[in-house]
């Protein structure tokens, strides 16, 4: 089975005003319910739980102390993910996961409904995640920094989920109202990647939760370009700054 790229690409379609508007703001987001379809959801959540015990591996979050030169690596407990882009063996263990490392529905879609975001000719970056409960959960981050994603698109894809159950999507919205996103199966939530702050609530539920994570970058030349700019953007407001306090 491979992925409805069909179905994705109408639903994007159908709502590509409001989608180009919110992924145009640098806090915005898109939660899109129904992308998939029940049939793929389950082939792959089986799929995933296919994945050889080796090449599942512990999350990992990693701390620089202050005047450390190495960081401290403090797993996560009860959740473990699978590199379905990078490692050979995850996609040999499974066709779907093949063909979902290799299908660039979203890439092309996004390139059509949010120009504001740019080239999206980048790598894919694809991880599959098994969350067991037991409190599973992720402190608030920003998943990129000085790296060329640009996108993240969070596929839920768990038989099913329960009120109370925890495992929400929390989203920070730079002087805004928090926002709580449930992680109901076949959601898909997409978001800049270096500039909305989200975590994972606690996780207690009574089926493993499970989803894929697609990260999708911009080339390298265009990431370079733009981290440039940046850069010029910071330098800016002191540069302005500094000729205020030099004026007569």
């Amino acid at each position: 089975m491979r992925f409805p790229s069909d179905r994705l690409a109408a639903l994007l379609l159908g709502r590509a005003r409001a989608i180009g508007r919110s992924l145009s703001s640098r806090d915005g987001f898109v939660v899109l319910d129904g992308v998939a379809g029940g049939e793929f959801c389950a082939a792959a959540r089986e799929a995933v739980g296919a994945v050889p015990q080796e090449s599942l591996r512990p999350n990992r979050t990693l701390l620089l102390r202050p005047g450390a030169t190495e960081a401290d690596a403090f797993e996560k407990r009860n959740i473990r993910e699978a590199e379905v882009s990078l490692d050979a063996d995850v996609q040999q263990s499974s066709p779907l996961l093949a063909a979902l490392a290799a299908d660039t529905t979203l890439v092309t879609m996004l390139g059509v409904v949010a120009p504001a975001l740019g080239p999206l000719g980048g790598q894919q970056g694809i991880k599959a995640q098994l969350s067991s409960g037991g409190g599973a959960c992720f402190p608030m981050h920003h998943d990129a920094a000085g790296d060329t994603r640009r996108v993240t698109a969070i596929h839920y894809i768990s038989e099913r989920w329960e009120p109370g159950w925890g495992g929400e999507l929390k989203l920070y919205p730079l002087l805004a109202t928090p926002v709580v996103v449930e992680p109901k199966p076949d959601r898909l939530v997409l978001f800049r990647a270096g500039d909305l702050l989200h975590r994972v609530l606690p996780y207690c539920g009574g089926v493993t939760r499970v989803c894929y994570t697609n990260w999708l970058s911009a080339p390298a030349h265009r990431a370079a370009r733009d981290a440039e700019l940046e850069r010029e953007e910071k330098r800016r407001p002191d540069e302005a700054l500094e000729a205020l306090l030099e004026s007569p």
